[in-house]
């Protein structure tokens, strides 16, 4: 199997599944591994975990077990990966407006202001 297609097939394992085992394995997977984070993570992948995110019921373990995926795309040891950043910015914040998530981003004194809530009252 192509390692990029095993990754894939560990992180759709994660989000079918609401085990913690499945996301410690992908935690041990992409912790500290710069390649896997560096050449894999593709707007592809942002746009399918904000698909399932949004369509999943809301739950604290849920909202937890994305938060930890995407911090493992985005932090490797003590280096950032930017250009992840700006894939989870702009297809899954961006996303998430006009849906039960409000996100404003705007620039107030040459710094990035990001206000956020979310209305957990369910209707």
């Amino acid at each position: 199997m192509h390692i990029s297609k095993w990754f894939e097939f560990i992180l759709e394992d994660v989000i079918a599944n609401n085990e913690p085992c499945q996301l410690s394995l992908l935690k041990e997977l992409l912790r500290e591994n710069a390649f896997f984070v560096d050449n894999f993570v593709t707007h592809t992948i942002i746009e399918h975990l904000t698909d399932h995110y949004t369509k999943n019921e809301s739950s604290e373990y849920i909202e937890r077990k994305y938060l930890q995926i995407f911090r493992l795309l985005c932090i490797i040891g003590n280096k950032v990966n930017t250009a992840n950043q700006k894939l989870i910015l702009d297809y899954f914040i961006k996303k998430l407006k006009g849906s039960r998530y409000e996100i404003y981003i705007g620039e107030d004194h040459g710094q990035i202001k990001i206000t956020a809530s979310l209305d957990k009252v369910k209707a």
